[in-house]
């Protein structure tokens, strides 16, 4: 399964980012869920929520594999935002 992920709820942006549903601990995430970027801009400090970036699941969308090379691919819509400094606990490392 690839999960594919749209950063621009607003426009549906065609620029995205690829993960397996391993990424997820084996759990396909859902409207509401809030998915921590696990990048930061090099030199940043990861610590900090204003250098993080959170994707809130806006829509899902299924697209069903059509044959062996072709597997099941998962669309999730997100409105991108940054972390918030009630939430740095959640976000440290």
């Amino acid at each position: 399964m690839i999960i594919r992920i749209f950063g621009d709820y607003e426009t549906y942006e065609t620029k995205y980012e690829d993960y397996g549903i391993e990424n997820f601990g084996g759990v396909v995430p859902s409207v509401g869920d809030i998915i921590v970027s696990p990048g930061v801009t090099r030199g940043a400090d990861r610590n900090d929520p204003d250098n993080r970036t959170l994707y809130v699941v806006k829509e899902r969308y299924w697209l069903p594999s059509t044959g062996e090379k072709d597997p099941v691919r998962l669309g999730l819509v997100v409105a991108t935002r940054t972390g918030m400094m009630k939430e740095v606990n959640v976000l440290g490392d």
